[in-house]
């Protein structure tokens, strides 16, 4: 069966920006979608969420769509050093500190880790990291630089802000045609 999981950010739930959207999207009638409460702001570190996907038993197999939003995002690498799947898509990507000291507290974790790249890129067959253009929290560089490191597609989202309920994403269709993509970029240049 196909999946998708999706990871909220920091201070985040399964029920603001577009989550309960997409969790409720008859388009996608045929995955598996999960949505867990990560501990936040509480406890929150990269170890207890992984504690926290191993103990509720989340789903992750070579037909998971992983999907995180901000710290979220950042979280997926570290699922990624473990499972292979089938996308994995970053949605304002947190990779260093935005100066905002209670979220870089919180975040560090997530982003001070010496990442495994490769073993990251071939455990993914699809990637795509979605950025706002003028994200007043989470600065574009952060996207670059996770592009940078793990290639896919880079989109950037003209006034997107960071692409959640407060700039008007209660509601994200990219999102659904990336899922149902079979053929984005990184498919074909991996295929070659």
């Amino acid at each position: 069966m196909q999946s998708i999981l999706v990871i909220h950010g920091t201070k985040g739930s399964p029920e603001i920006n577009w989550f309960p959207w997409l969790r409720d999207s008859k388009t996608l009638s045929e995955f598996k979608i999960q949505i867990p409460q990560m501990p936040t702001p509480v406890n929150q570190n990269s170890l207890s969420w992984l504690s926290e996907i191993k103990n509720k038993n989340i789903l992750i197999n070579e037909n998971t769509t992983l999907i995180g939003h901000s710290c979220g995002a950042t979280f997926l690498l570290h699922l990624l050093e473990q499972y292979k799947v089938k996308k994995a898509i970053f949605v304002a990507p947190v990779t260093g500190i935005i100066n905002i000291p209670e979220y870089d507290e919180l975040n560090k974790s997530f982003y001070d880790h010496d990442f495994d790249w490769k073993k990251i890129k071939d455990n993914v067959g699809d990637i795509n990291i979605l950025h706002g253009d003028n994200d007043p929290y989470v600065p574009l560089l952060h996207a670059m630089f996770l592009h940078q490191n793990i290639g896919g597609d880079l989109i950037i989202i003209p006034n997107g802000g960071h692409l959640n309920g407060e700039f008007g994403y209660t509601e994200f269709p990219l999102l659904i045609d990336l899922i149902l993509s079979k053929n984005s970029a990184h498919s074909r240049a991996s295929a070659v």
